[in-house]
């Protein structure tokens, strides 16, 4: 009889540290990660843009640059998965649904490749390798609060380095964007200065004068993205690092309410990125 009591109490004990809701909500939003692979592969594609006002030296440069990012893409959205696919192991881990991840595990078993020249270096990819050992570890485990305190402890350095990694690359491709930007627009500006000294065709002049305002709105759209995918990657960062500071008390009502914040906060800024076009 005593030791059903036992087993009764630590049963309603066990239950009571399990209810982890907020680490679940937090874990599935912060997997979202919204742009990045938007902006990743807007990154890739720059040459395609950009070729048409490019000549001579500045065109060679061009496609030395395309190969470059078409070499390194693969590895630009691997760090994304792997971060997304963590944060996914995490919530299940911390919720009582059951669901496979391991086809999506199992579609970037390569290493990831470190890209200096992007600011993505041996550190950070080294990072996202630890992060796919401690998805494969956990993965298959049961939902229980032990699970989720072993795996926050064990994946919370890799995935600092990761998102470190993941804002550098984003830098890298603001810089890009702003470089194609400059391209672009400087190449019409210095024309239409050319025109008006020396006027011709105006119906040339009012389509290319189109042309360049379209140009200049899309530019315009994309710039707030790259903010808005830095702070949800600082967001999930600051979430992370609250859970393993308060990974032996993860049920405390700061911590939840700090964490149902942050998941709001993420979600805002997803949804600010859907909304920008």
């Amino acid at each position: 009889m005593k030791k059903s009591l036992a087993a009764f109490i630590l049963a309603v004990a066990l239950t009571g540290c399990a209810n982890l809701d907020e680490v679940r909500q937090f874990a599935g939003e912060s997997a979202k990660l919204g742009a990045y692979t938007e902006l990743t592969t807007n990154f890739r594609e720059t040459f395609a843009r950009e070729e048409p006002y490019l000549t001579g030296p500045a065109l060679e440069l061009a496609k030395q640059n395309d190969q470059q990012r078409a070499a390194a893409y693969a590895d630009l959205l691997a760090v994304h998965e792997t971060v997304s696919l963590y944060m996914l192991t995490l919530a299940r881990l911390a919720g009582s649904e059951s669901f496979d991840l391991s086809a999506r595990f199992d579609a970037f078993t390569s290493e990831v490749k470190a890209h200096p020249e992007l600011g993505f270096d041996a550190g950070h990819a080294g990072a996202v390798a630890s992060i796919g050992k401690t998805i494969g570890k956990w993965m298959s485990a049961q939902a229980q609060a032990e699970a989720v305190q072993d795996m926050i402890r064990e994946g919370n350095a890799p995935l600092q380095q990761s998102l470190d990694g993941m804002s550098s690359l984003l830098r890298a491709y603001r810089k890009t964007h702003d470089n194609e930007r400059q391209t672009v627009l400087g190449l019409y500006e210095s024309e239409f200065a050319l025109a008006q000294a020396q006027p011709k065709d105006r119906l040339l002049m009012a389509l290319a004068r189109k042309d360049y305002l379209a140009k200049r709105a899309e530019f315009a759209a994309r710039a707030p993205k790259f903010d808005a995918a830095e702070a949800a990657i600082r967001e999930v960062a600051a979430g992370h690092e609250h859970l393993y500071e308060n990974v032996d008390a993860l049920g405390t009502p700061r911590l939840k309410d700090e964490l149902t914040r942050l998941t709001q906060r993420i979600r805002t800024l997803t949804e600010t990125i859907r909304a920008l076009h």
